[in-house]
C-alpha cells in the first residue's frame, strides 16, 4: 500500500503513526466521551471512510498487524466493507456516518462499543468469527443484521435502536446479550437461532418484538424487559424458564416447548393458539385474555392466574423536554425520545397490570384443544368456548375458577333459586334459539370466526357431561351438580321438536329422545330440578298433599266412617245397653255429608309418611277412586321427599 502522507489530514496521520507503532489511537486520550461531545467533533478527529477501508483490507502487515484500534474518531463518508475479509476492528466511542458490511467476514473480535451510527448500519449476512461488541451503541438509522452469524458472543448491552432493528434469521452461536438495550421501532428476530444463552434482561421494546420462528436452544431471559408486544409465533423453546414476558400482548401461536417449562406472563392478551407443550408447561398469567384454541398439552400442565408476579419493571422519567431541544443533534434527540417512550410504555403497563385490582385472567377458548392433562386454577371461564376440545373429562378446574350465571330473577324466562354455573356455549345457544337470556354475556371469543357453527344442544350436553366427570373424579360433588343440571337441561331442550329441528339435530346431531323420555325429562325438571332443587321437590310435595286433600273432601273419593257410639244407659233387669252416636263436625253439601278439609289434609299428611295403613279406625273411608289416590299418595310423597333430600345431599357432599 502506497503511503502518501500529503493526502492525510492531521487526524489520519495520527492514526497511521499509531498503527505503525502497534498502539491504539485514542483521540480522547482516555477521557469520557458524551453524545454532546461527539456532535462537536471537527476535522481534528475526522477519518475518511475510504482510508479506513484500505487500512482494514491491506495485505501489507506493516500497517495493521493486530488490526485497527480507534477511539473517539468521526468516520466520514460511507464505510463500505461489503463482502470483504476484515481484520480485527475496534471503533470505540466513534461517530460513524454509514457502514455497509453485507457479506463481510470479521476475523477476530469486532468492537463498536459506544459507537453512534448516524446513518444506516447494514450487516446483512455478515459473519463475526470472534466476539461482536455493540455495547452502549446508538443506531439512529436502520440496523440490519439479517442472516448474520455470530460465532462468538454478541453483546448489545445498553444499545439503543431508534430505527428499525432487523435480526431476521441471525445465528447466535455464543451468548447473545441485549441487556438494557432499547428498541424504539420494531425489532425483528424472526427465524433467529440462539444456540447459547439469550439475555434480554432489562430490554425495552417500545414497539413489536418479533421472534417468529426463532429457536432458543439455551436459556432465554427476559427479566425486567418490557414490550408493547411480543410475537413468538412458531418459536422453538428448549429453555425451562424463558420469561417473564411483560407486554400489552404476547403471541405464542404455534410455539413449541420441547422441555417442561414455567412461563410467567403479564399481558392484556395472551394468544396461545396451536401452542404445543410436549413435556408440560406451568403458565402463570396476570390479567387479560388467554386463547388456547387448538393447543396441545401432552403432559401435565397448569394454567393459573397470578395476583402478584411478575414484578412490573420501571423506567426512569426523563421529565419535560429541555429547552433548545430542537437544536439538539438527531442522535441526541433520538436518545432522549427513546427514554421518553420507554418511560411511557412502563407507565401504561403498570396502569393496566400493576394495580391490585387487576382483572381475573380469562380463558376465552379451548376449542379443539388437547386438554386432558391441563389444570386450570383461578381463571375466569365465563367466555370460554369448549366445543371440540379433547379430554375435558380429565381436565381439572379448580374451585377458584368461575363460570357464567343465568339471568337473575325476575327474568321472564327464568325461575328463582337457580344460580348454577353455565358454560359459554349454552348461553350462546339460548340467545340464538330462545327469547331469554338477553342479559347474559355471549361476546364472541377472540378466536371465534364468523362462520364457526353453533354447537348443537346434544354437543353442549356432551361438554357438560365431560366437565361433570372431571369434577366428580376430583371429588367435587357440589361443583359437578351444576354441570349435571346443564347436561340434563340440554337433553330436555333437545327433546323439543321445534328446537330439535331448528338446531339441525338429525342423525348427525345425536339420537332424538323418544316421547316417553321427553315427558320424563319434563316431569323430572318440573318436580325436582333433576334431583338438584330441593325447593321444587318440597313445593311439589306440598301441592300433592293439598291437592289430594281437596279431592278427598268430595264424596266421589271419600266419606267419613260411621260415627262411633257410646253407652248412655244400662237396663239392669235385662242387661241391655243403649247406644247413642258421638256427634262429629261435618259439612253439609246438599244431602251429602262432605269430609272437612282439615280432616282430609290430616289424612293425606298421615298417609304420605306410611306405605302400609296402620290398624285402627281411619280418619275417613275412601271409595275406589279415593283408594287409587291414596296409593299414588303413598308412592309419590316419599319419592318427592327423597328427591328433596337428594338435592340437599348433592350440595353438601364431599
Amino acid at each position: 500500500m502506497e503511503d502518501d502522507a500529503s493526502d492525510y489530514s492531521p487526524a489520519e496521520r495520527r492514526l497511521m503513526d499509531a498503527i505503525r507503532a502497534g498502539d491504539p489511537c485514542d483521540f480522547a486520550n482516555g477521557a469520557e466521551i458524551t453524545a454532546e461531545a461527539m456532535d462537536s467533533w471537527g476535522p481534528e478527529r475526522t477519518i475518511r471512510a475510504t482510508l479506513l477501508r484500505r487500512l482494514l483490507t491491506a495485505e501489507d502487515a506493516e500497517y495493521a498487524t493486530d488490526g485497527i484500534h480507534l477511539r473517539g474518531a468521526a468516520i466520514e463518508g460511507d464505510l463500505d466493507l461489503t463482502g470483504l475479509n476484515v481484520m480485527p476492528l475496534e471503533l470505540q466511542r466513534c461517530r460513524i456516518a454509514t457502514i455497509q458490511a453485507s457479506g463481510a467476514t470479521f476475523n477476530g473480535d469486532a468492537s463498536f462499543t459506544g459507537a453512534t451510527f448516524t446513518g444506516g448500519a447494514l450487516f446483512y449476512k455478515a459473519t463475526f468469527t470472534g466476539d461482536a461488541w455493540f455495547k452502549d451503541a446508538a443506531f439512529t438509522g436502520d440496523a440490519w443484521f439479517k442472516d448474520a452469524a455470530f460465532t462468538g458472543g454478541a453483546l448489545f448491552r445498553g444499545a439503543t435502536f431508534t430505527g428499525g432493528a432487523l435480526f431476521y434469521k441471525a445465528t447466535f452461536t455464543g451468548d447473545a446479550l441485549f441487556k438494557d438495550a432499547t428498541f424504539t421501532d420494531s425489532a425483528s428476530f424472526d427465524g433467529a437461532t440462539f444456540t447459547g444463552n439469550a439475555r434480554f434482561t432489562g430490554t425495552t421494546f417500545t414497539h413489536d418484538a418479533l421472534f417468529t420462528g426463532a429457536t432458543f436452544t439455551g436459556d432465554a431471559r427476559f427479566g425486567g424487559a418490557i414490550a408493547d408486544a411480543y410475537d413468538f409465533s412458531r418459536a422453538q423453546f428448549h429453555s425451562t424458564d424463558p420469561g417473564p414476558w411483560v407486554a400489552r400482548r404476547v403471541t405464542l401461536t404455534g410455539a413449541v416447548f420441547h422441555v417442561r417449562a414455567r412461563l410467567v406472563v403479564a399481558a392484556a392478551k395472551t394468544d396461545c393458539r396451536r401452542l404445543q407443550a410436549r413435556e408440560g408447561v406451568h403458565l402463570v398469567v396476570r390479567g387479560g385474555a388467554v386463547d388456547l384454541e387448538d393447543a396441545e398439552f401432552l403432559r401435565r400442565s397448569i394454567l393459573e392466574h397470578s395476583g402478584s408476579e411478575p414484578a412490573l419493571p420501571k423506567r426512569n422519567d426523563p421529565g419535560k423536554r429541555p429547552e433548545g431541544f430542537d437544536d439538539f443533534t438527531p442522535a441526541e434527540q433520538a436518545q432522549w425520545m427513546a427514554k421518553e417512550k420507554a418511560f411511557q410504555l412502563a407507565k401504561n403497563l403498570a396502569d393496566k397490570l400493576g394495580s391490585q385490582q387487576v382483572p381475573q385472567t380469562r380463558v376465552v377458548s379451548l376449542r379443539r384443544a388437547t386438554a386432558g392433562d391441563l389444570v386450570l386454577s383461578g381463571v375466569g371461564l365465563e367466555d370460554c368456548a369448549f366445543a371440540g376440545a379433547h379430554g375435558l373429562d380429565k381436565m381439572r378446574t379448580g374451585a377458584t375458577c368461575s363460570f357464567q350465571r343465568p339471568p337473575a330473577w325476575p327474568s321472564r324466562t327464568w325461575r328463582p333459586f337457580t344460580g348454577r354455573q353455565v358454560i359459554f356455549e349454552e348461553a350462546q345457544w339460548r340467545q340464538a334459539h330462545t327469547r331469554g337470556w338477553a342479559s347474559i354475556s355471549t361476546t364472541p371469543t377472540a378466536s371465534a370466526k364468523p362462520n364457526d357453527p353453533l354447537p348443537t344442544v346434544l354437543e353442549i350436553a356432551g361438554i357438560y357431561r365431560d366437565l361433570r366427570k372431571g369434577l366428580e373424579d376430583a371429588k367435587d360433588e357440589p361443583g359437578a351438580a351444576d354441570f349435571y343440571y346443564g347436561e340434563m337441561e340440554m337433553r330436555r331442550l333437545a327433546a323439543r321438536r321445534r328446537l330439535h329441528r331448528d338446531n339441525g339435530d338429525g342423525e348427525a346431531g345425536g339420537r332424538r329422545p323418544s316421547w316417553t323420555e321427553r315427558r320424563l325429562l319434563d316431569v323430572y325438571w318440573a318436580v325436582s330440578g333433576y334431583g338438584l332443587r330441593a325447593w321444587r321437590a318440597l313445593t311439589a310435595l306440598a301441592i300433592l298433599l293439598v291437592g289430594c286433600a281437596a279431592l278427598l273432601t268430595l264424596p266421589t273419593f271419600a266419606h267419613l266412617p260411621a260415627p262411633p257410639q257410646q253407652v248412655t244407659s244400662v237396663n239392669l233387669a235385662t242387661g241391655a245397653l243403649r247406644y247413642v252416636p258421638i256427634t262429629q263436625p261435618s259439612v253439609k253439601t246438599g244431602t251429602t255429608t262432605a269430609v272437612p278439609f282439615g280432616t282430609s289434609l290430616e289424612f293425606t299428611a298421615t298417609e304420605s309418611t306410611t306405605l302400609i295403613r296402620a290398624a285402627g279406625t281411619p280418619l275417613l273411608e275412601t271409595t275406589g277412586g279415593g283408594t287409587v289416590l291414596d296409593i299414588a299418595l303413598r308412592l309419590l310423597a316419599p319419592l318427592l321427599l327423597g328427591l328433596a333430600l337428594l338435592a340437599v345431599r348433592g350440595r353438601i357432599k364431599r
